[in-house]
């Protein structure tokens, strides 16, 4: 209801202003037309006067020279019965009546009025003057000479009345009045048609708004037309198409990070709690993702009461597919470990069911060591993991780095590339274990962190507890990406001995 009286509204709005338009236009034709015909009517009408005054003037010349008054007379009846004179008078010299149209009016008679000296005076030619008298309405006064052998006889006055130009010029005005009477309510007919047809798409992309503003983005507005409006519909279309994009972005999205929150949570509960405490040594460790979750992966677990398991590695790719990639190594690796089991044996078992199951394209690389706490020996072996930093007497030194990447070689390549070895600790001794996303790390000039910046970081830091060695460290990255994306996942062990 309220949509039919907006369109009835905007109907009336349309009419109002063409009818005021055309009701304007015609008023001012009818004007214009009205002074345009008044102009050749007065001037026929002098014409007519000057005519009819100038052949009474040269008739009368004759009857007044030898008085016939009679005949006068009847040049004044004569005269009379055109409706258009209101008066028609024969003036002597002095300006007395000698003849009057009017019976009534007794001859010497003097009309004293404003034109009556001027009539009086003229000696040639015709005088006209325009008058407007209560009783005559609009007329014109005029007076011609009459004349013989140049000599003036007398005047010859007659009055023209202004109705005969009235009444054309009215019946003119009634003409333009029926015609605009009939263009108005042609106008009317049609500007009302006209705006129903334009209103009628506007009805539909109104009602398709409202069913659109509801919710329902599935609703398209057909409207045939290719003028603005059915572009406009077009755009609605277009709009509510992406909003409907965009609204099932943000569920996928929120769906998306609702289940990202839940790997994040698996994740976290397949890294350790903490690190190891040991009267020996002293660890400590720190774990960031380059996204929400990541592909890196440590861990720590004991072997034996004696023997402490250490772990880093690395999986290609970020986010989902390396959290995958992780969680599967792990569990692979964790299966293989014994009692007895060294690290390259470990590794190279887990390489063959990494080969296996993991999928084609994905690689790990992975640093396994295992710390005997009792006889202060470092144990490991590396698939193709970035060498491991070594402090020993305040000097800083890297493991050579050996070894084929998990998932990568077969089962007789990856054992020909494998090597196993051995450090004895000392009190104080330093171990630094990493992934690439420290010394890859990049800063805003897309200069890397490098091996030489941990190195020296590490010496000016390895005083500290094993812990805040990693804190120290992750700061010093921190300040030299200076907010840059981090573009891989972060991981950091150190172990020091006490």
């Amino acid at each position: 209801m309220k949509e039919q009286k907006r369109k009835t509204s905007l109907r009336k709005k349309f009419s109002l202003i063409i009818s005021g338009l055309i009701a304007l236009t015609m008023i001012s034709v009818g004007l214009i037309i009205s002074n345009e015909i008044k102009k050749p009517l007065i001037k026929e009408m002098q014409k007519k006067g000057e005519a009819l005054g100038s052949n009474l003037a040269a008739t009368s010349a004759e009857a007044l020279l030898s008085g016939d008054e009679l005949l006068l007379g009847i040049y004044m009846d004569k005269i009379a019965e055109d409706k258009s004179i209101l008066y028609a008078m024969i003036l002597d010299k002095t300006g007395k009546v000698i003849s009057h149209s009017d019976h009534r009016v007794i001859k010497g008679t003097t009309f004293k009025d404003p034109f009556w000296q001027k009539a009086v005076e003229v000696k040639k030619g015709t005088l006209i003057q325009h008058n407007t008298d209560s009783s005559m309405d609009d007329y014109y006064d005029i007076a011609v000479p009459i004349l013989s052998n140049n000599n003036k006889l007398g005047t010859i006055r007659l009055g023209f009345s202004g109705k005969e130009i009235a009444a054309t010029i009215k019946k003119v005005k009634n003409i333009i009045f029926a015609i605009t009477v009939f263009v108005l309510v042609l106008g009317l007919i049609i500007s009302w048609i006209l705006v129903s047809f334009i209103t009628k798409p506007i009805g539909i992309l109104t009602k398709g708004v409202r069913i659109i503003g509801t919710g329902n983005l599935d609703y398209k507005i057909i409207i045939p037309t290719k003028d603005e409006i059915g572009q406009l519909a077009e755009t609605f279309n277009e709009m509510t198409q992406k909003l409907k994009n965009a609204q099932e972005k943000l569920i996928e999205g929120a769906r998306l990070k609702k289940e990202l929150q839940i790997a994040q949570q698996i994740q976290q509960s397949l890294l350790p709690k903490k690190c190891p405490e040991n009267a020996s040594f002293d660890i400590g460790a720190f774990y960031k993702a380059a996204k929400e979750i990541g592909g890196d992966y440590y861990d720590f677990f004991w072997i034996t009461p004696e023997k402490l398991g250490l772990v880093i590695a690395d999986v290609s790719g970020k986010g989902i597919p390396g959290s995958l990639g992780m969680a599967l190594t792990r569990s692979i690796f964790r299966s293989q470990i014994t009692k007895t089991s060294p690290p390259a044996e470990v590794l190279a078992k887990t390489n063959i069911l990494v080969c296996r199951d993991i999928k084609k394209g994905l690689f790990v690389t992975m640093l396994f060591a295992i710390l005997d706490t009792k006889n202060k020996t470092f144990q490991y072996a590396s698939a193709g993991h970035n060498p491991l930093l070594l402090i020993q007497q305040n000097k800083a030194s890297w493991t050579k780095s050996s070894g084929i990447a998990l998932g990568i070689a077969t089962e007789t390549l990856f054992n020909q590339n494998i090597k196993q070895e051995t450090i004895s600790l000392s009190e104080n001794d330093l171990i630094i274990f990493y992934t690439d996303g420290i010394t890859e790390a990049m800063n805003r000039k897309k200069e890397e962190f490098g091996e030489s910046r941990l190195e020296k970081a590490v010496l000016n830091y390895k005083d500290n507890t094993a812990q805040n060695i990693i804190n120290k460290l992750k700061k010093e990255i921190e300040n030299f990406t200076a907010g840059a994306e981090q573009n891989d996942d972060i991981t950091l062990i150190s172990l020091k001995v006490q």
